[in-house]
Formats: C-alpha cells, sequence, structure tokens
C-alpha cells in the first residue's frame, strides 16, 4: 500500500538516487503533469482520467471542491471552486491582499494534490525500473509569459509552488487552514517546502511550449509568432530565437493575454442569441400575439455570422498590434519585415480551442488584414508542434500533442530550459538597425 504524500517506493534501499522532474502545466481550465527522467530522456504523461480517451485522458479540470470541514477535494460534493489560475492573476494584479491570500490557498491545494496524483502514478507503474532507487524531485510550475516581467505576479506563483510541494508531502488530507497557514510561512526565505530551493522552479509557459522544436533539427533562429487558444485566454506573443553561447535562448519581444478563451466565445455567443431573441419578443409582454412556431425566434444565419464576426473582430486585435508593434519598434530590421520580399513569418498554433475553424480562421485572417492595410511583411507559416520520441503518451495522437507541449517543455531540468528574456529587457531597435545587431539586443547580459 503506496500512502497517497508518498514520495519513495516502499522499501527502497538503494542509496543510488534518480532526478525525476516534474513538469506542471497549470492551466486556466485544465492542468497537464509530465515527468521526465533527465539521465535517459525517457517521459512519462500523466492520465489523469483512466476512463476517458486520447488526450483528454490527461486532462485534470482546475477546479476543487471545498466542503464544509474545509476539506478541499479533486472531486466532492462541496462547493465548486473553478477559475484557480484567473482569480490568482486577478488577485494579483489588482494587489488585493486578502483575494490574493485565498487564492494562492487554492491554488496551492489544487496543485498539492495533482501532485499526490502524479507521484502516485508513477510509483505505481514504474516500480519495475525505479524501484531500487532513491528519487530526487524536482517541480518546473509553468507561468504565463506576461507576468514574468510582474514581479507581485511572478512571486505568487513561486510562493504556491513551495506551498503546494509542502501541502503535498505533508500527511493527511488538506483542509484550507492548513493551505493558508502554509502560503503565509512560504512567504519567508526559511520555509522548508521539503525540497532544496533550486529544486523548485517556475517558467514561461510559452518558452516551455516550443522548446522541443527549439532543441529540434528543425528550428530556425530569428523572429517567431505564437498564439495560444486557451479555455479563457487567448496568448499572442513575438519572440526571437537565438544562440547564447552553446545554447538555445529566447527574447520575448511583445506579449498580450486577453480574455478571449473559447469559454469566452461560447458566453459571447450565449449573450448574443439572448440578446438577439429579447429584442425580438418580450417574455413578460401578455398581451402580444406569440410567434407561431419556435423556429421564428431564432436568429437568421446572417445575425448568427454576424454575432461570431464581433467576437472575431475583438480577439483579432490583439494578434495584429503584436505583430505591428514588433515590426514598427521591436523588430524592425528582421527578415521577415524588410521591404523586399519578407521571409515569412514561422507562426505556431496551439491550445486546446485551436482546433475551432474561428480561431484558425481569425488568426489567418490576421495576415490578411494587415497585408490588404500595406503593411510589408511575410506571410504566416504555420509550424505544428511535433510529438517527441521519447514522450511514452502512446494514446495521444500527434495532433493533440501541442495540448502537452508546454507540460512536456516543464519536464526538463531546469538549468538544460533556455534562458528567457522577458519584454522589459529589451530595448526598441531603431528600424535602420542591421539583422546581425539583433543578438546584441537581447545578449545573455541584460537578463
Amino acid at each position: 500500500m503506496i500512502a497517497e504524500n508518498a514520495t519513495q517506493f516502499v522499501g527502497s534501499m538503494s542509496g543510488e538516487s534518480r532526478d525525476i522532474v516534474m513538469g506542471f502545466d497549470f492551466g486556466t481550465s485544465a492542468s497537464k503533469v509530465v515527468l521526465q527522467d533527465p539521465s535517459t530522456r525517457r517521459a512519462f504523461a500523466i492520465p489523469f482520467d483512466a476512463v476517458k480517451q486520447g488526450v483528454l485522458s490527461y486532462l485534470l479540470p482546475t477546479s476543487v471542491d471545498v466542503a464544509p470541514a474545509g476539506r478541499i477535494r479533486l472531486g466532492g460534493s462541496g462547493m465548486h471552486t473553478a477559475d484557480l489560475k484567473i482569480r490568482l492573476m486577478d488577485a494579483a494584479s489588482t494587489k488585493n491582499a486578502v483575494a490574493l491570500h485565498r487564492a494562492r490557498a487554492l491554488c496551492a491545494a489544487y496543485i498539492a494534490l495533482a501532485i499526490r496524483c502524479a507521484r502516485l502514478w508513477f510509483l505505481q507503474h514504474h516500480v519495475d525500473a525505479y524501484g531500487q532507487l532513491r528519487l530526487k524531485w524536482w517541480l518546473n510550475l509553468g507561468v504565463p509569459t506576461s507576468s514574468y516581467d510582474d514581479k507581485t505576479t511572478l512571486s505568487a506563483f513561486e510562493i504556491v509552488a513551495r506551498a503546494a510541494w509542502r501541502l503535498s508531502v505533508d500527511d493527511g488530507e488538506i483542509v484550507e487552514a492548513a493551505a493558508s497557514a502554509c502560503i503565509r510561512k512560504s512567504e519567508s526565505t526559511s520555509f522548508d517546502s521539503g525540497l532544496p530551493p533550486e529544486q523548485i522552479n517556475v517558467y514561461p509557459e510559452v518558452a516551455a511550449e516550443i522548446s522541443g522544436y527549439a532543441k529540434s533539427d528543425t528550428r530556425q533562429k530569428g523572429l517567431h509568432l505564437l498564439v495560444d487558444v486557451g479555455a479563457s485566454t487567448l496568448d499572442c506573443s513575438t519572440f526571437i530565437i537565438y544562440d547564447n553561447g552553446a545554447e538555445n535562448a529566447y527574447a520575448f519581444l511583445q506579449v498580450s493575454v486577453e480574455k478571449s478563451g473559447v469559454y469566452f466565445l461560447h458566453r459571447h455567443r450565449i449573450a448574443g442569441i439572448a440578446e438577439y431573441v429579447r429584442a425580438k419578443v418580450d417574455p413578460f409582454d401578455q398581451v402580444s400575439p406569440i410567434p407561431e412556431h419556435c423556429s421564428d425566434l431564432l436568429p437568421s444565419e446572417a445575425v448568427l455570422a454576424s454575432i461570431d464576426e464581433l467576437f472575431r473582430e475583438t480577439a483579432a486585435g490583439p494578434i495584429r498590434h503584436v505583430v505591428m508593434e514588433t515590426k514598427k519598434c521591436r523588430a524592425p530590421a528582421e527578415a521577415q519585415f524588410r521591404l523586399e520580399r519578407p521571409a515569412p513569418i514561422p507562426v505556431f498554433i496551439c491550445g486546446g480551442g485551436s482546433k475551432l475553424g474561428l480561431y484558425r480562421d481569425l488568426i489567418a485572417g490576421t495576415e490578411k488584414q494587415l497585408r490588404n492595410s500595406g503593411v510589408r511583411m511575410g506571410p504566416y507559416r504555420v509550424i505544428p508542434l511535433v510529438k517527441p520520441e521519447a514522450l511514452a503518451a502512446d494514446t495521444i495522437a500527434d495532433a493533440d500533442y501541442h495540448r502537452l507541449a508546454v507540460a512536456y517543455g516543464l519536464s526538463f531540468h531546469y538549468f538544460d530550459l533556455s534562458r528567457v528574456t522577458p519584454p522589459s529587457h529589451i530595448e526598441d531597435q531603431e528600424p535602420s538597425r542591421k539583422v546581425k545587431e539583433v543578438s546584441e539586443i537581447v545578449s545573455k547580459d541584460q537578463v
């Protein structure tokens, strides 16, 4: 019998240790976890729900149930609390101390429960290969790239990560009071998380997401565009991949995070249809005749298209802005913006919502809109994220790998992850600068 908070195999007596890195993609709607043995480069995606098929079995809903006694579970009959990550980011940005403390406590409890599940799965399924070894755990937690420049939000994620590991190794069930107390203690630099400080780290999600590409033979240096369509947010960023000695490094130029994910598209559509129906018929009017058929209440195809078009235009605005700001002042000397025969712009389209036609269309539409308005730029060239051979997840189709790309990228040793330069550390370029001077702007001395 393996305890739910166990970190080692039962009866492991060997003095030989083995590092296991846990890459934790803390998503707004669902989280994903990948464990990696850096010595062999073998990686294991954690199936949280064996009943579901394909990639869905690897998605853990980002929500908890809080029972009346304060007991926190991943699923139960208590008060359901979702939007954990959004609550944390909102509270950090508004600097609401009370809301921030509770958001951190709930996030730490959720992540701790997920960590327990991931460790327990590994201890149950890999005893043959690792049962005689003493495991040395590492935790890398993903953070939004936009938060990498925000000290308050970044600190909130760091505190949550330390508290989560502590809670995951403590005995018994996790209750809100214990999570709250753990958060207070984790604010101190002397806090004992259960792991050495260097073994718990936070790292930008986007940088982790494309780490497989950056480490591959197909990667190219220079400017890239990434659009990640999540449940709640639509993240867009431009970045440069460059050589920093013997390793790849990323310099993020322009970043946008907007609440234009699939959940908000769904809400927009429902609100738009409801508004149309209310404008056509007053449900409280007891005098006027009602429509002959229910179908008479429904919007026409043209009205439905206009509802989607309104959302599409709103969501596309930040993407156009990111590209334009990159061209105007962040990296105007890149080959993708030269006047004669500009090079294609490599584009990654990721996230659970990226398969929806509306998002694919709006992303492609931003290129057409910019070029039709006279902007000199290269065409988009969409690059798929290729599933690594080292990732043990046979039930995941290659086309669905992008859902696990962040967790996989985070499963490398922190010192093996590419160096990241946040936008605030990069000066604007003069349009007259040459392409070769980009490396000076994003040199390692500015990190």
